[in-house]
């Protein structure tokens, strides 16, 4: 995977995981209410929009090589 498409997809992640974060646990997480499954929900709040964005870059590098 080059290098340029997984930095990019990192950094997507970060933002947009970050404010869906905020959006769907913020509360919880300044209550300190968290539990184990809200912690994984929250981990994957940031792999799938990480997933996506490789995805879509890998995809158009791909379609545009060929």
């Amino acid at each position: 995977m080059p290098a340029d498409i997984r930095r990019t997809a990192i950094k997507v992640a970060l933002i947009v995981g970050t404010l869906l974060a905020l959006i769907n646990y913020g509360d919880k997480v300044l209550m300190s209410t968290m539990n184990t499954t809200d912690w994984l929900k929250l981990a994957l709040t940031y792999l799938v929009p990480y997933g996506v964005s490789w995805y879509s870059a890998a995809r158009l590098q791909k379609i545009t090589i060929n």
